[in-house]
């Protein structure tokens, strides 16, 4: 999944989760590594391997489940960050399956609300039929981090979006008279 989702075509918000997901790999392979070295030194029991593999497996289940969930859904770009916040919600009861899906949904989202953020508080996006050729630049402009909580976007999407209203509102009846084109 890992390989598969690093590739061009799958969009930033998979790269971007499978860097978190990369980085939960090399935590486990050092894992690996270390249980090797006491296996090798006659340190190791089946007691303790159980004991040490025991957060691991745990984790590893969940990273196997998103990645399954998200192949089957073929999901890109919203779509993932959708499935990640939805388990993200759905594990409350369980603080640790949380944290790991609190923390895969923050990695994901990074691409994404760097994306909003340049939309709603500078005006710009990466498409060449919606540009209108002006710098906007939003006085209340803060960072858009990903939480539960859905009340903070919507404030700060509301405030971006009255300022970009106004712009163009100024736009349209100043610079091109739009009541005298439509007399």
């Amino acid at each position: 999944f890992i390989e598969e989702k690093s590739s061009f075509e799958y969009g930033q918000v998979n790269h971007a989760l499978t860097a978190a997901m990369r980085t939960l790999m090399k935590e486990y392979l050092i894992l690996v590594t270390q249980l090797e070295h006491l296996q090798r030194q006659g340190l190791l029991s089946l007691q303790k391997l159980w004991f040490y593999i025991q957060p691991t497996m745990r984790t590893m289940e969940i990273l196997a489940s998103i990645a399954s969930s998200l192949d089957k859904g073929e999901c890109m770009g919203g779509a993932t960050l959708s499935l990640l916040h939805d388990r993200t919600f759905n594990y409350t009861g369980d603080s640790q399956a949380q944290e790991l899906c609190l923390y895969l949904t923050k990695a994901a989202s990074v691409p994404y609300f760097e994306i909003l953020e340049k939309w709603t508080y500078r005006g710009i996006i990466k498409d060449p039929y919606r540009l209108c050729g002006r710098d906007v630049t939003c006085p209340d402009a803060k960072e858009v981090l990903y939480t539960l909580k859905e009340r903070a976007y919507v404030e700060q999407i509301e405030k971006a979006y009255n300022y970009a209203s106004k712009v163009l509102l100024d736009f349209l009846m100043d610079e091109k008279e739009l009541v005298l084109r439509l007399r």
